[in-house]
């Protein structure tokens, strides 16, 4: 994967689900666990059979039920 220019926002791509598994901090068996049940971040499935989640939806996905004050 190339690697990100200076200034480009290193979260707008998408990534393997390693890497969404370092970006919101849940292991990658929790993820794949959620794809299985229908719930958790979108992703989107390869030919390969692969998953790949964009990553700064992933972020979005959880400030928007983030509770509490910041």
């Amino acid at each position: 994967m190339p690697a990100a220019q200076p200034g480009q926002d290193n979260l707008d791509r998408f990534g393997p689900t390693k890497e969404a598994s370092a970006v919101s901090g849940y292991s990658e068996r929790t993820l794949e666990g959620w794809r299985r049940r229908g719930v958790g971040f979108p992703y989107v499935r390869l030919n390969n059979g692969r998953c790949r989640y964009h990553l700064r939806t992933v972020v979005e996905y959880m400030l928007k039920r983030q509770r509490g004050e910041v």
